[in-house]
């Protein structure tokens, strides 16, 4: 486990808990890695702390899983795609080329995904609490492991 970098020894005890937090947390999300460094598990360490005293799922956006749930009713990939563009920090095209999808196909899902929840793309406030969602599902392992380590590899 890595911890961020420090210049201050007076600093040494809480990158210490760094390092030892984005072992812990490496080891529960990618553990098949062998190096983790805590940038990478910040907001994971904030999703350990809140399970600790509350059940994560009581802070899934209701719209992600709806769409998880029409995904799952009409066999489609909406709730994948919309993962996709919010790891891309919503770039079309390179969320389409992980995908290996054609810009046009992307542009529609992102179309439907609007439409099937009413809402707008364009709702910072929204896609935030979406974008977390996803995150505390990471940690909570609900959400699809194949998905995440392939937007992983993209970073």
């Amino acid at each position: 486990g890595l911890s961020r970098a420090f210049t201050k020894l007076e600093a040494l005890r809480d990158h210490y808990d760094q390092s030892l937090q984005a072992l812990e947390l490496g080891t529960h999300i990618d553990s098949d890695m062998t190096i983790y460094a805590y940038d990478d598990y910040a907001i994971y360490h904030i999703a350990k702390v809140c399970a600790d005293s509350a059940d994560l799922h009581q802070f899934y956006h209701p719209k992600l899983e709806f769409l998880m749930e029409y995904d799952a009713d009409h066999k489609t990939s909406f709730t994948d795609s919309l993962y996709m563009y919010l790891k891309h920090s919503r770039n079309i095209t390179n969320t389409a080329k992980a995908l290996h999808l054609h810009r046009n196909s992307m542009i529609y899902h992102l179309k439907r995904i609007e439409e099937i929840l009413n809402f707008s793309l364009s709702d910072n406030e929204m896609l935030l609490h979406i974008e977390l969602s996803f995150r505390l599902m990471e940690y909570d392992k609900k959400f699809n492991k194949k998905l995440i380590d392939c937007a992983r590899k993209e970073d």
